[in-house]
């Protein structure tokens, strides 16, 4: 079976958007119209940088990087490392050491009120292992939606 990757992206409390991802490349999120995947250019998210931050994928495998946000890039609470400064946005710099590799459940925050949670199916064989970790997360992550964004 085919791995999927899904991002949900959610604005303030509503989902704005399901992104699956059944092939590898690379995805730039922010608030111009050239990103990937595109944030509100509104009042609500101006502390989404325009390019934010870029996730490479390969599914199962997720990793993500901030762009030299001005208000950084977090996961699960944790603000990621600065990124290379002298790469353009459309090369993400994924193997730069303060790139994260991302788990079922993970949250990315960008700004206050823009997020993306992770979804992986089927799990990684570790993942299944770990699965206690999973719930302390805020449980696993129903992945079983067939939209596409």
């Amino acid at each position: 079976m085919n791995s999927t990757v899904t991002l949900t992206l959610i604005q303030g409390n509503d989902v704005a958007g399901e992104y699956v991802f059944t092939h590898p490349g690379r995805y730039v999120v922010g608030r111009a119209l050239d990103c990937d995947i595109c944030v509100a250019a509104d009042a609500l998210h101006q502390d989404v940088s325009r390019h934010h931050c870029v996730f490479e994928i390969n599914p199962p495998l997720i990793r993500v990087a901030d762009l030299d946000s001005l208000n950084g890039t977090f996961v699960n609470g944790l603000r990621l490392g600065p990124s290379d400064r002298d790469l353009a946005h459309d090369q993400a710099p994924i193997d730069d050491p303060s790139a994260l590799t991302l788990h079922p459940g993970d949250e990315v925050q960008l700004g206050h009120c823009a997020r993306l949670r992770v979804g992986i199916f089927p799990p990684l064989k570790e993942e299944l292992q770990t699965a206690g970790v999973a719930q302390e997360r805020g449980g696993p992550e129903d992945t079983s939606c067939d939209c596409y964004h």
